[in-house]
């Protein structure tokens, strides 16, 4: 297999599936593996100053990012929460709870509201405490 980099484009061309630009550094197989496996781990590529490829590391996020994550995590949290409620909630219902059920109940729903309270905490969402989940 024939490897090339070009650095205006920053990008890796294979002779044998089509027309390489002009300028294209022939790269090893090596070198190109190692960066797809930098890629993989987060790192981005780039161009050096003779024009080969080279790892960077990855941006930190934005902070739309953080919120994203931040927010995916809330919701998974609640999820799980309201997941853990739901059997105990309707033991209570049912009249047929033990005071340990009964208990975990009001722990999981306590938690649950805690979550809920997540994005008016100082620092939110690029510096989250969060609070203990509770035993299962």
């Amino acid at each position: 297999m024939s490897l090339y980099f070009d650095s205006q484009l920053c990008a890796f061309f294979n002779s044998e599936l089509g027309p390489v630009p002009d300028g294209a550094l022939p790269v090893e197989e090596e070198t190109y593996q190692a960066i797809q496996a930098g890629l993989q781990a987060g790192q981005r590529l780039a161009a050096n100053k003779k024009g080969q490829p080279v790892l960077l590391d990855a941006l930190p996020p934005t902070p739309e990012e953080l919120a994203a994550q931040a927010q995916a995590e809330l919701t998974r949290r609640i999820q799980m929460a309201t997941f853990a409620i739901a059997p105990l909630a309707d033991a209570l219902e049912l009249g047929i709870a033990t005071e340990e059920e009964q208990a975990s109940l009001i722990a999981w729903k306590r938690y649950r509201i805690e979550l809920s309270r997540m994005p008016q905490q100082p620092g939110y969402p690029t510096d989250i405490d969060w609070p203990t989940e509770p035993l299962k």
